[in-house]
């Protein structure tokens, strides 16, 4: 479009948003430069500039990428919606037949043991090799700071994480935001600190499981985060299920043994849905064979003789 002068500085402030939506469009772009005022221009590598008032638009080859780009973010939230919605209408066909034939709900512990071993059916490893957990500090956010704990969730193989704040830790394929909109643009596998689908901190790796450096900051103010520390799954199970354990064994001594039996049995609890995790570690094999023993030794003081064996 030929140079037009603006009419009034002022008038930029109602330019419409979607102006360079039409930017493929000469004759939208010269009606809106006759309105608001724009030039065109001829950068050093030959790209043409257009402007509408105050605002640039950029040349028709990088929208089109952004546009694409923008239409693949758009995709995956449309397929990932579809995916939530048949979830939620296959829970409400379960809940529909648990109903109908009289079976435990959701609640119970077996719908929690096939719920957790269902999650770890879309890893590309094995959870064992994973984090139960990750203590993040020194972003920029200070609310993206805290402990990221495993979610029973998936993405792109490895487990998701989340905090207490509503942020997420989990793998992606994010692209380069430096050449988003070039013929450069590409996506590699890395980890991302997100808050409602936007990308705050990355970290490039084909690793599944997160780094504890290389974090960089993405559309999150610096710094980005400094300590990305995780915590075994053994390390987890030993704390947790170890302290029931423990607190089961005093109620033992004060010949509390119903509690006993309870707090044997929330021990236990834990590690349910888990057995490739507890069967990779001699340490947990051995603290679920105790904690069971334990179980079955306070069933028996209650003359609770079938359940004992259990």
């Amino acid at each position: 479009p030929p140079h037009c002068t603006p009419t009034s500085l002022d008038m930029s402030s109602s330019i419409p948003l979607d102006a360079v939506s039409g930017v493929g469009d000469p004759e939208k772009v010269r009606r809106l430069q006759q309105q608001f005022g724009g030039s065109r221009e001829v950068d050093k590598d030959g790209s043409v500039y257009a402007s509408v008032g105050n605002r640039p638009i950029p040349p028709p080859k990088a929208l089109r990428k952004i546009h694409a780009h923008r239409q693949e973010e758009r995709r995956q939230r449309e397929e990932e919606q579809e995916a939530e919605d048949f979830e939620r209408e296959m829970r409400m066909g379960v809940r529909e037949s648990r109903t109908m034939f009289n079976v435990a709900d959701e609640s119970s512990a077996e719908a929690t043991r096939q719920r957790r071993e269902h999650a770890q059916m879309d890893l590309e490893g094995q959870l064992c090799d994973t984090a139960w957990e990750y203590e993040v500090a020194g972003c920029g956010l200070p609310e993206c700071d805290g402990t990221y704990s495993y979610s029973e969730a998936a993405s792109h193989g490895a487990p998701v994480y989340r905090n207490l704040n509503g942020w997420i830790l989990h793998r992606d394929r994010p692209p380069e935001v430096e050449k988003i909109g070039t013929d450069d643009e590409s996506r590699h596998f890395g980890w991302l600190l997100s808050k409602d689908r936007k990308p705050f901190y990355a970290s490039r790796t084909e690793e599944l499981v997160a780094p504890s450096t290389g974090w960089q900051c993405f559309y999150g103010p610096p710094p980005a985060p400094t300590r990305v520390v995780p915590t075994t799954w053994e390390s987890h199970f030993l704390a947790s299920s170890g302290a029931f354990k423990e607190d089961g064994n005093s109620a033992v001594k004060a010949g509390q043994h119903q509690k006993a039996e309870k707090l044997y049995s929330e021990g236990l609890e834990l590690m349910d849905g888990f057995d490739e995790v507890v069967a990779s570690s001699r340490v947990l094999r051995e603290l679920r064979l105790a904690v069971r023993a334990n179980r079955a030794e306070a069933r028996l003081r209650q003359q609770l003789w079938e359940s004992s064996v259990e």
